[in-house]
């Protein structure tokens, strides 16, 4: 059993907090509940847009500061504050989309609250809807000529390619982190840009030393995260990179409710 003081908590969205549905379940939302009474604070952390993490924050009325696209993107919910605000070099941004633009691959480009596509695909109308999301496309052979940075490229393809992909974004590594998130998908951000960086922001901001925080998670993006903190949880659907790094590895998935066992366990002691 472990025994850490707990002051705070940040808990990853997708595989994690949520259900199949995107929804969290009615069980785990009581027991954060029950967690926030006993004053730890409780924060979300997601590779997600900011305004895709809000109805969340909302349902469990989190009002500290919120980790969204992967760290990049740290503010409170009503945007009052914003703690971190780091998108991708543009220089680099426009190589490394033009590059992958050549190659064929499916793209989208996060730029502050929408993404930009070169076409909508049915896949691109179903993730906008399901994710709350705004999409623009722009046409074939476009994203590269976007005028902002971005926070965050998502890069889509068969499980080969998306090797392929990793292994020629090394060529940028001063400049982007790359987490694969799935088989089929890589998430890029800048090269200072992880989960843990931003909680450790966090955590200055609050007073709060991160060897008193716990993080939950399951992918390649939550690593940074886990490491950071005093007990870095995996859930048991986690990746098996992810598994490597954990703490502790918790028996349950997230449809199982397992971000319920872990507060439940190691937050409120309960002997479950």
């Amino acid at each position: 059993m472990h025994y850490l003081d707990v002051k705070l908590v940040a808990i990853d969205l997708d595989g994690t907090l949520l259900h199949d549905r995107r929804q969290i379940p009615e069980e785990t939302i009581q027991v954060i509940q029950q967690v926030k009474q006993q004053g730890v604070i409780v924060t979300l952390a997601s590779g997600r847009s900011f305004c895709s993490v809000i109805p969340y924050a909302n349902q469990l009325k989190i009002e500290v500061p919120l980790i969204t696209h992967c760290g990049a993107y740290v503010a409170d919910i009503k945007k009052e504050k914003i703690i971190t605000r780091r998108p991708i070099d543009a220089a680099k941004s426009t190589e490394i989309i033009s590059f992958f633009e050549e190659q064929g691959y499916y793209i989208k480009v996060y730029c502050n609250e929408m993404f930009f596509v070169q076409e909508a695909t049915p896949k691109t109308i179903e993730f906008s809807r399901n994710f709350n999301i705004p999409y623009t496309v722009v046409g074939r052979g476009q994203l590269r000529r976007l005028n902002e940075a971005p926070f965050r490229i998502v890069l889509q393809d068969e499980p080969k390619r998306i090797q392929y992909a990793k292994e020629q974004l090394s060529q940028w590594k001063d400049a982007v982190t790359v987490f694969q998130d799935s088989p089929r998908g890589l998430e890029i951000v800048d090269v200072e840009v992880n989960k843990g960086l931003a909680l450790g922001t966090i955590c200055r901001e609050l007073g709060i030393p991160l060897s008193q925080a716990l993080a939950i998670g399951n992918e390649g993006n939550d690593i940074a995260m886990l490491r950071a903190v005093g007990l870095g949880i995996g859930m048991g659907n986690a990746s098996a990179e992810l598994k490597q790094h954990a703490d502790i590895i918790i028996p349950k998935s997230n449809l199982e409710r397992g971000v319920e066992y872990a507060l439940r366990k190691y937050v409120l002691k309960e002997n479950i």
